[in-house]
């Protein structure tokens, strides 16, 4: 059962850690200021109709100490099956604390987000990935002890119409997304150079509500839940290159989804000036 899956996770002995680069999610930490990164994001989905894949291509930026941005887009398979181009957004994040000590230390910051989307889909489950029109804002916090890395996120989501609205879109309510993640250090065991390969295991709890969701469709109105579980595999090269496995995974809830898990496949460098 999903819950039992949850309480092993969140039980995960505090003397273990990781660093900030969570897959799934993302930690309070900022970006250096005046640095560069790209990402690209990839999701690949098998169902009973065939093969999905979302990919996700990122640039953000490092605007001030405490301040990032980011610009990306989406491109896909699920509108049309020789792929189109689904959407594009910006965020940013503001980190407004931050406590260090010796070998640990904590950081809060709040996130927010808009998403066009080009190619609408009559879908309540992955908001995020280009085929919704939306605003959200977020609160994390992270906190760092030694190898592990631990994480939370709550978000609210407001959808908006775009372009068009196909049948069965969501046009009004608000959806609720709430995150807890971890992160261990496994590789190296002593840390000696900033050159040495970097190995991460991650495990991260991914719920969403939806507060009353309508549709064009005068459907009735919608207020599933959902409960997801990601475990993954990171290896950072020389502090500049990131390559991430990943497999997320349905535990529960009502929500009607297009398929109950997924593969990720990303790779991220970044550039420090």
């Amino acid at each position: 059962m999903w819950y039992k899956l949850l309480v092993f996770f969140l039980g995960i002995p505090s003397v273990m850690v990781a660093q900030e680069l969570f897959i799934f999610s993302e930690p309070a930490s900022t970006m250096p200021k005046k640095a560069v990164m790209f990402r690209m994001n990839s999701r690949h989905y098998v169902d009973a109709s065939g093969y999905y894949y979302k990919l996700n291509p990122e640039l953000g930026f490092g605007l001030a100490k405490n301040l990032m941005g980011h610009v990306e887009g989406f491109y896909s398979n699920w509108a049309l099956q020789s792929g189109t181009m689904d959407g594009v957004g910006v965020n940013f994040k503001y980190r407004f604390f931050s406590k260090d000590d010796l070998h640990k230390h904590k950081r809060l910051a709040v996130t927010g987000k808009v998403i066009y989307s080009f190619q609408p889909l009559s879908m309540q489950y992955m908001l995020e990935e280009g085929n919704t029109s939306l605003v959200s804002a977020g609160l994390i916090y992270t906190q760092l002890i030694h190898k592990l890395a631990i994480s939370g996120k709550v978000n609210f989501i407001k959808p908006f119409t775009g372009g068009y609205s196909p049948d069965g879109y969501v046009t009004n309510g608000e959806w609720l997304q709430w995150q807890i993640s971890s992160g261990l250090l496994t590789f190296p065991m002593q840390y000696k150079s900033y050159k040495q390969v970097n190995v991460n295991l991650y495990a991260e709890y991914l719920g969403q509500q939806n507060l009353g969701l309508q549709t064009n469709a005068d459907l009735t109105a919608s207020y599933a839940i959902n409960h997801d579980l990601g475990l993954g595999l990171q290896f950072i090269f020389s502090s500049r290159f990131t390559t991430e496995l990943a497999y997320r995974m349905n535990l529960g809830g009502n929500l009607n989804r297009m398929t109950n898990s997924m593969y990720y496949f990303n790779v991220e460098y970044m550039l420090f000036r």
